[in-house]
């Protein structure tokens, strides 16, 4: 039974690297508004909005998956968009973005927008390492 208890309080103690996977926590990320504008003119398009993080943790947001609907909610497009200096989302706490269209972009349907890419906002991100 002792050996059983010891393994359990390891168990617990040792580093667990899932608590940190975002794909667990992909659902505590919201994009609650987003506003598309277009680039002086071009074809290119600015989408711009907030991030709100319900999770205890905070994470950076890399990157965006901006499902394009119409009227009845039908799929016509989606578009993975990077966000332009990665953001860092504080626990329970809400944050800017924009992030660049380029090419052709649907103004005419609706959006559903969700962070697609985010990783530990307390890790240094790989571009900082020497």
């Amino acid at each position: 039974m002792s050996v059983i208890m010891v393994i359990f309080v390891l168990y617990l103690l040792a580093p667990n690297d899932e608590r940190r996977n975002f794909s667990w926590h992909q659902k505590d990320l919201k994009v609650p508004m987003t506003i598309l504008v277009q680039s002086n003119g071009q074809l290119d398009y600015w989408l711009t909005g907030i991030v709100t993080n319900q999770d205890s943790h905070p994470w950076r947001a890399h990157s965006l998956e901006v499902r394009f609907v119409d009227a009845q909610n039908h799929l016509v497009d989606v578009r993975h968009v990077k966000i332009e200096n990665d953001c860092v989302v504080q626990s329970h706490g809400d944050h800017g973005f924009r992030a660049e269209m380029r090419g052709l972009v649907l103004t005419n349907l609706g959006r559903q927008v969700r962070i697609e890419a985010a990783s530990d906002a307390d890790q240094r991100p790989k571009s900082d390492e020497p």
